[in-house]
């Protein structure tokens, strides 16, 4: 199932915010709030929303357009408010769809984005309706959604159900790149039930990067939160032994995820099945090429360990405590930190304590305290060992 489009708003004013979830929840478009443009760039670095609403009265607005763009490629933008002698310059960036001077009609603002947003539904569609890519012996059916770094449709592949992931053209920088042949390399390396299997990778002739997997009937545990809330602690529990066997595995290869979070487990609850997806970041062992600047946090801010927000090289135990915070986030329904900003959440990771709702189950918060220790060495020694933890304790759910 596609998830609902994602609109990140980058507005400082609280009830222009208000009014914005108003219409567009109406709509059943997913808003992402940031409150200022340092903000609204972290986030757009990390996630891929479909559109971008700017106030232009924030900051350095040509600075802000400049480094979004660099995040999100052709991401398109509504820019908001400024001044009549700006719209020129403004409007000279490609990814700028439309700008718009206050007073605001909410109504021509609801329009122009479900204008683009259909005009970007189509973009996503063409490869697969028009032919716009051949990839031999693969057949399009349909498209099932966007990641970070690219589209994601199903088909089949030599009869066998599969999903393609292709990086768009617009996304190609090195940095991409260099992810995209890392999540490549990782899947090769891995064989494991828990983890989503790689069948084949290539470069089409019109440049685009691409890999088939299989095709997993399942959804992100980021829908099924959003959709269903907590889940059950013998269902979480299952879950995170899954999760904790297929990284076993992959620790076992020298192969550190680095951003273990909802969104990038795959969960069928008709199968009582996990996959693990998405290793575009995962740290290779003797792979020297770099993916980010020094100093760069790497991850994502909800569930990062504390030495990743301290931009910190990751290991096992920075998995550990991803998974930690992703648990915790299934049997509660919200992640453990929740604050106004990306800082707030890092330093929370640094320094607060984990609390837990009344009535929580004792052995479940005791594992989780464990497993989200500030010094990675108060963790538990592998993920072998938390899976095995898990499993003594599932059984008294």
């Amino acid at each position: 199932m596609e998830r609902k489009k994602e609109i990140l708003v980058i507005e400082q004013d609280k009830n222009i915010h208000e009014a914005y979830k108003e219409i567009f929840d109406a709509q059943k478009y997913h808003i992402i709030s940031a409150h200022n443009a340092q903000d609204g760039i972290a986030i757009s670095k990390i996630l891929s929303p479909n559109i971008v609403i700017l106030s232009m009265e924030l900051g350095s607005p040509e600075q802000t357009l400049k480094e979004l763009k660099q995040n999100s490629g052709n991401t398109p933008i509504i820019a908001v408010g400024g001044k009549e002698a700006d719209r020129s310059q403004i409007q000279s960036f490609s990814n700028v769809y439309r700008y718009f001077l206050k007073p605001l009609s909410l109504k021509n603002l609801l329009k122009a984005v479900t204008e683009v947003l259909q005009q970007t539904s189509l973009n996503s569609n063409e490869v697969s309706q028009k032919g716009v890519i051949e990839i031999e012996n693969f057949e399009f059916e349909k498209f099932l959604g966007q990641g970070a770094y690219g589209k994601v449709y199903k088909g089949q592949y030599l009869g066998e159900e599969t999903a393609i992931k292709i990086l768009r053209k617009s996304d190609l920088s090195s940095e991409k790149i260099s992810r995209f042949q890392r999540e490549v390399f990782a899947l090769a390396s891995i064989e494991h039930e828990n983890i989503i299997e790689l069948l084949h990778t290539g470069v089409t002739k019109e440049n685009y990067y691409y890999m088939i997997t299989k095709y997993f009937p399942g959804e992100n545990l980021e829908t099924l939160l959003k959709k269903h809330g907590k889940f059950p602690p013998k269902d979480a529990t299952e879950i995170a032994i899954q999760v904790a066997e297929g990284l076993t595995e992959a620790h076992k290869e020298n192969l550190i995820h680095r951003d273990i979070k909802p969104s990038n487990i795959l969960y069928s609850p008709k199968l009582r099945k996990v996959k693990i997806i998405d290793f575009g970041l995962v740290r290779l062992h003797g792979y020297k090429k770099t993916i980010t600047q020094k100093g760069m946090a790497l991850g994502t801010p909800y569930y990062m360990s504390p030495e990743q927000c301290k931009t910190k090289k990751a290991n096992h135990f920075s998995d550990i405590y991803n998974l930690g915070a992703t648990f915790y986030h299934l049997l509660t329904g919200v992640p453990p930190f929740v604050k106004r900003s990306i800082f707030e959440i890092m330093v929370a990771h640094e320094k607060a304590k984990v609390t837990f709702p009344k009535n929580f189950n004792a052995n479940l918060a005791s594992i989780i305290e464990k497993m989200m220790a500030k010094k990675p060495t108060n963790r538990y020694p592998s993920m072998h060992d938390v899976a095995e933890v898990l499993k003594q304790t599932v059984t008294t759910l």
